[in-house]
Protein backbone atom coordinates (compact mmCIF):
# COMPACT_ATOMS: atom_id res chain seq x y z
CA UNK A 1 0.00 0.00 0.00
CA UNK A 2 1.30 3.43 -0.92
CA UNK A 3 1.97 5.97 1.79
CA UNK A 4 0.09 9.23 1.88
CA UNK A 5 1.91 11.86 -0.21
CA UNK A 6 1.50 15.15 1.67
CA UNK A 7 3.22 17.24 -1.02
CA UNK A 8 0.85 15.99 -3.71
CA UNK A 9 -2.17 16.47 -1.47
CA UNK A 10 -1.17 20.09 -0.69
CA UNK A 11 -0.44 20.88 -4.35
CA UNK A 12 -3.67 19.36 -5.66
CA UNK A 13 -5.68 21.05 -2.90
CA UNK A 14 -4.14 24.42 -3.72
CA UNK A 15 -4.96 23.93 -7.41
CA UNK A 16 -8.57 23.04 -6.60
CA UNK A 17 -8.88 26.01 -4.22
CA UNK A 18 -7.52 28.50 -6.76
CA UNK A 19 -10.06 27.19 -9.28
CA UNK A 20 -12.84 27.61 -6.71
CA UNK A 21 -11.59 31.13 -5.90
CA UNK A 22 -11.63 32.15 -9.56
CA UNK A 23 -15.10 30.73 -10.19
CA UNK A 24 -16.67 32.16 -7.02
CA UNK A 25 -14.96 35.53 -7.53
CA UNK A 26 -16.39 35.87 -11.03
CA UNK A 27 -19.79 34.64 -9.82
CA UNK A 28 -19.84 37.21 -7.01
CA UNK A 29 -19.04 40.02 -9.44
CA UNK A 30 -21.75 38.93 -11.88
CA UNK A 31 -24.36 38.47 -9.15
CA UNK A 32 -23.56 41.85 -7.60
CA UNK A 33 -23.94 43.53 -10.97
CA UNK A 34 -27.28 41.76 -11.45
CA UNK A 35 -28.37 42.89 -7.98
CA UNK A 36 -27.29 46.47 -8.68
CA UNK A 37 -29.40 46.50 -11.84
CA UNK A 38 -32.50 46.50 -9.64
CA UNK A 39 -33.40 49.97 -8.34
CA UNK A 40 -34.57 48.45 -5.08
CA UNK A 41 -32.76 45.35 -3.84
CA UNK A 42 -36.11 44.11 -2.49
CA UNK A 43 -37.23 43.70 -6.12
CA UNK A 44 -34.38 41.31 -6.87
CA UNK A 45 -35.26 37.62 -7.18
CA UNK A 46 -35.68 36.06 -3.74
CA UNK A 47 -32.90 33.52 -4.28
CA UNK A 48 -30.28 36.12 -5.25
CA UNK A 49 -29.31 37.44 -1.80
CA UNK A 50 -29.00 34.07 0.04
CA UNK A 51 -27.14 32.59 -2.92
CA UNK A 52 -24.75 35.54 -3.00
CA UNK A 53 -24.09 35.14 0.73
CA UNK A 54 -23.42 31.41 0.32
CA UNK A 55 -21.04 31.94 -2.60
CA UNK A 56 -19.26 34.71 -0.70
CA UNK A 57 -18.83 32.39 2.31
CA UNK A 58 -17.39 29.68 0.05
CA UNK A 59 -15.05 32.28 -1.49
CA UNK A 60 -13.82 33.51 1.89
CA UNK A 61 -13.31 30.01 3.32
CA UNK A 62 -11.51 28.93 0.16
CA UNK A 63 -9.24 31.96 0.41
CA UNK A 64 -8.38 31.24 4.03
CA UNK A 65 -7.75 27.58 3.23
CA UNK A 66 -5.55 28.58 0.30
CA UNK A 67 -3.51 30.92 2.52
CA UNK A 68 -3.03 28.20 5.16
CA UNK A 69 -2.06 25.60 2.56
CA UNK A 70 0.35 28.09 0.97
CA UNK A 71 2.18 28.45 4.28
CA UNK A 72 2.29 24.66 4.70
CA UNK A 73 3.48 24.33 1.08
CA UNK A 74 6.35 26.75 1.74
CA UNK A 75 7.24 24.93 4.96
CA UNK A 76 7.31 21.54 3.23
CA UNK A 77 9.40 22.86 0.32
CA UNK A 78 11.61 25.20 2.36
CA UNK A 79 14.82 23.21 1.78
CA UNK A 80 14.30 23.24 -1.98
CA UNK A 81 13.43 26.94 -1.98
CA UNK A 82 16.49 27.76 0.12
CA UNK A 83 18.72 25.83 -2.26
CA UNK A 84 17.14 27.57 -5.23
CA UNK A 85 17.63 31.07 -3.82
CA UNK A 86 21.17 30.39 -2.54
CA UNK A 87 22.56 29.86 -6.04
CA UNK A 88 25.34 32.32 -6.82
CA UNK A 89 24.14 33.26 -10.30
CA UNK A 90 20.44 33.81 -10.66
CA UNK A 91 19.44 33.59 -14.28
CA UNK A 92 16.18 35.19 -15.27
CA UNK A 93 15.09 34.04 -18.69
CA UNK A 94 13.24 36.07 -21.29
CA UNK A 95 10.00 34.17 -20.76
CA UNK A 96 9.90 35.09 -17.06
CA UNK A 97 10.52 38.76 -17.84
CA UNK A 98 7.84 38.75 -20.55
CA UNK A 99 5.34 37.02 -18.23
CA UNK A 100 6.05 39.55 -15.47
CA UNK A 101 5.67 42.51 -17.84
CA UNK A 102 2.49 41.11 -19.36
CA UNK A 103 0.92 40.41 -15.97
CA UNK A 104 1.87 43.85 -14.65
CA UNK A 105 0.50 45.53 -17.80
CA UNK A 106 -2.82 43.66 -17.62
CA UNK A 107 -3.28 44.46 -13.92
CA UNK A 108 -2.39 48.13 -14.49
CA UNK A 109 -4.75 48.51 -17.46
CA UNK A 110 -7.54 46.71 -15.56
CA UNK A 111 -7.10 48.97 -12.55
CA UNK A 112 -7.09 52.14 -14.66
CA UNK A 113 -10.18 50.99 -16.58
CA UNK A 114 -12.04 50.16 -13.39
CA UNK A 115 -11.45 53.70 -12.15
CA UNK A 116 -12.59 55.16 -15.46
CA UNK A 117 -15.65 52.92 -15.93
CA UNK A 118 -16.83 52.57 -12.35
CA UNK A 119 -15.51 55.88 -10.98
CA UNK A 120 -14.20 54.22 -7.83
Amino acid sequence: MQTFNTRSFISISMFALIAILVITGITIEVMESIGESYENIALAPSFLIPLLHAITAIHVLSGLSFAILSIIHIKINWKTLKTHFNKKAIHINQEAILALLLTTTIITIGTILSFIVFGE
